[in-house]
This record gives structure tokens, C-alpha cells and sequence, in this order.
């Protein structure tokens, strides 16, 4: 259990360490540090911790929503059509509906098992930046 709660940990500082460096790039391509005034300092420092925060929630969003199998009708139509195209290639036989989704509803099972806390820790990180990206409006209009 202890293991496991330090993989969480480390996953988390990871992933706040990369939404730190995409906001330390965004606020270097804005050239921040060649601003003077302290109203547009903020709106800057507001924006680039708003949109690494959506970007990182809206992804682990889309991971959460993917985690319940929402998904499996759009993966199942690409990959037949995969099988359509390369079928005269392939000797083994066209996989049915069914046994598509059984087979991604284990492979979910043992990742849930496995991960737990870490199919959250994109959603989290990100709505952190977000709410961080909001203390900066106090500064910006006060």
C-alpha cells in the first residue's frame, strides 16, 4: 500500500513539474520578463497557469471518460476498418463486437487495480492550475 501511495506522490510532482515548465514557457514566449506593469504581470501569470490548467484537466477528462469504456464503439470502428483495409494481409480472423469490449473490460480492470488514484492525478493537477489561475483575478482587478 505504501508503494503505492508513493507512486501517486511522484506521479503528482511529475505532472505538476511539466505544468510548471509549460507555464515557464508560455510566460517566456509572452517575453514576461521585459514587462513593467504589475496589472498586466498578472493578467499574463493568470492566463498561462488558466490555459496549462485546462489543457491538463481537459486531457485527464477525457482519460476519466475513457476509463469507463465511452469510448470503445469509436476504437472498435477504427480498428475495424484497419482490418478492412489490411485483411488481405492478414491471415488471423476479424475480431466480433463482443469480444472487443470484453477484452478492453479486463484490460481496464487490471489498470484500475493497478493505477487506482493515478487516472485522476492530470484531472487534479490541472484543476489545481486552474484555481491558482483564479487567485491571480484578486491582483489583476483589486
Amino acid at each position: 500500500m505504501e508503494n503505492s501511495w508513493k507512486k501517486n506522490l511522484i506521479l503528482f510532482l511529475a505532472l505538476f513539474l511539466l505544468g510548471l515548465t509549460f507555464i515557464f514557457c508560455i510566460l517566456l514566449a509572452w517575453d514576461i520578463f521585459h514587462q513593467t506593469g504589475k496589472k498586466v504581470i498578472f493578467t499574463m501569470l493568470c492566463d498561462a497557469f488558466f490555459i496549462t490548467g485546462f489543457t491538463f484537466a481537459g486531457f485527464g477528462a477525457l482519460a476519466l471518460i475513457s476509463s469507463t469504456g465511452f469510448f470503445d464503439m469509436l476504437a472498435y470502428g477504427f480498428k475495424s476498418l484497419g482490418d478492412l483495409i489490411l485483411i488481405p494481409l492478414k491471415v488471423t480472423k476479424h475480431e466480433k463486437y463482443y469480444e472487443f469490449v470484453e477484452r478492453r473490460r479486463e484490460r481496464r480492470k487490471l489498470h484500475a487495480q493497478a493505477f487506482g488514484l493515478s487516472r485522476w492525478a492530470l484531472f487534479l493537477v490541472g484543476a489545481f492550475f486552474i484555481l491558482v489561475s483564479c487567485s491571480f483575478l484578486f491582483f489583476i482587478y483589486f
